[in-house]
């Protein structure tokens, strides 16, 4: 059985804070197993092309939800290649672990990097193409910036965790999108 988050859950939290300049209780410092985590798994049409998210924690729609009992701060992991949100099941389960369960943490699949369940075509049919060319580099970076659009609050912080081409999609992301909220660390020799 895998036990979450092998760091130390006191470093977790002080980054943290850091990034909500809040202080973060907590109560139980024991890991629950992977199995009591929840996880919850959906298929979307994003940009035209299926997708696959995973998430942990709230995983209800951030960007309609004016609850004021939703944390204020999204983990989101863009993969590297091949893309497969699967491949990062066990770290956003131990990462939301890490967090204490407080703040959610999604995997966002690349466009039509995914096997779409059964009667879910890999491209959404329909007269109105939201992007020249969703499946290559420009249009997986315009991807990821329509699914924020889409699913999150203007108003919630995003960490952004990324792999490999993933890094580069985030980079690009940050530059086209400035008004996008992302929480960043100081370095504590600034």
């Amino acid at each position: 059985m895998y036990s979450c988050c092998s760091k130390p859950k006191e470093e977790v939290v002080t980054q943290v804070e850091r990034l909500l300049e809040n202080p973060v209780v907590t109560t139980n410092m024991r890991s629950p197993s992977e199995e009591s985590v929840p996880l919850h798994e959906e298929f979307i049409y994003c940009c035209g092309a299926a997708t696959h998210v995973l998430k942990c924690g709230p995983w209800k729609d951030l960007s309609k939800d004016e609850s004021k009992n939703l944390p204020r701060l999204l983990f989101m992991i863009i993969p590297g290649n091949p893309g497969l949100a699967g491949y990062y099941r066990t770290f956003i389960q131990a990462l939301y672990c890490g967090l204490n369960q407080q703040y959610p943490v999604w995997v966002v699949s690349h466009a039509g990097h995914c096997k779409p369940p059964s009667g879910m075509e890999m491209i959404e049919d329909t007269d109105i193409k939201e992007l020249e060319d969703v499946f290559g580099l420009n249009g997986q970076v315009e991807h990821k910036l329509n699914f924020l659009k889409k699913n999150v609050s203007k108003d919630i912080k995003l960490v952004l965790i990324a792999h490999s081409i993933g890094c580069y999609i985030t980079l690009e992301m940050m530059k086209r999108a400035s008004e996008l909220q992302i929480a960043k660390l100081k370095n504590e020799t600034e």
